[in-house]
């Protein structure tokens, strides 16, 4: 590109394209440079801070690259955690006022038996959850931070800014529900909350997705919660495509997790239809 276009061509659609094609063939095949070690020369800051957004697998490297930018010049040399991830909140964390969406979605679901489906490897038998759903007596259902049009749903749910940009051209009409941090544009039968609505959890803050979805379902008055694909984070082969994994701290959300489940279970009904490491903690 240097040899071509000089200095002329737009890096962050570059850094697009390498998160896009690039990023998961390098993890099973490493070579070349780290994009830690280049998003940290490129804003002459400490490299754990590149590092410790890659690990929140939620947010592009171009957005880790515009979050980078805000560091401050007495920040840059030391690596300070608590104010990385207060950058890392308020990038997520776009001001919406949500009273309106959530009132619509309340009338909708409230006293409803809902659904949500995530990409574990326990779906991998499309026809099988097809049977499980069909079995159950759900009466809306949702898949979350994924769309696979093989299974049959009442809309998605993103949260994940990076899973939202991989779907966005297949969406088409389908009914959406997105966190305010999720940014491009939108099809008319979406609705947006704030992210800050989902990530408080009686007190505690996590952008673990299987949370942000419970708490919305408390909050909607649900009547019972099913959970498809969930099947708990572990160090190899989480999801049921390989296009779904990330380099992510997986032990966060699984802490994360621990605590904050069994408060939503001791209020409502969870269910798990699908084998889950975190059954335990309800």
């Amino acid at each position: 590109m240097n040899s071509n276009y000089g200095t002329a061509y737009v890096v962050e659609e570059a850094l697009e394209a390498i998160d896009e094609f690039i990023t998961s063939i390098k993890k099973k095949t490493p070579w070349g440079y780290s994009i830690a070690y280049s998003l940290s020369a490129k804003n002459k800051a400490h490299r754990t801070y590149a590092e410790y957004m890659l690990q929140k697998g939620k947010i592009t490297i171009a957005d880790i690259n515009t979050i980078m930018r805000k560091i401050e010049s007495s920040k840059k040399s030391c690596f300070d955690e608590k104010y990385a991830e207060q950058l890392y909140y308020d990038y997520m964390n776009v001001v919406v006022d949500d009273t309106l969406t959530l009132s619509k979605l309340k009338e909708e679901y409230e006293n409803k038996k809902i659904g949500f489906i995530a990409p574990g490897k326990s779906i991998q038998d499309s026809k099988k959850i097809k049977t499980l759903i069909m079995n159950t007596e759900i009466d809306y259902i949702f898949s979350l931070n994924f769309l696979d049009e093989s299974i049959l749903t009442n809309g998605v749910i993103y949260t994940n800014q990076k899973r939202y940009g991989n779907d966005n051209l297949k969406i088409g009409t389908c009914k959406l529900i997105v966190t305010s941090n999720i940014r491009g544009n939108l099809n008319k039968n979406s609705n947006k909350l704030a992210y800050s609505t989902l990530t408080k959890h009686f007190g505690q803050f996590s952008d673990s997705s299987l949370l942000m979805v419970l708490n919305l379902a408390y909050l909607l008055k649900c009547k019972e919660v099913y959970l498809i694909g969930f099947d708990g984070f572990g160090q190899m082969e989480n999801f049921y495509s390989e296009g779904y994994d990330r380099e992510q701290n997986y032990k966060l959300d699984n802490r994360d997790i621990e605590h904050i489940l069994p408060k939503y279970a001791s209020r409502m009904k969870i269910c798990f239809l699908t084998s889950s490491k975190y059954e335990e903690y309800i």
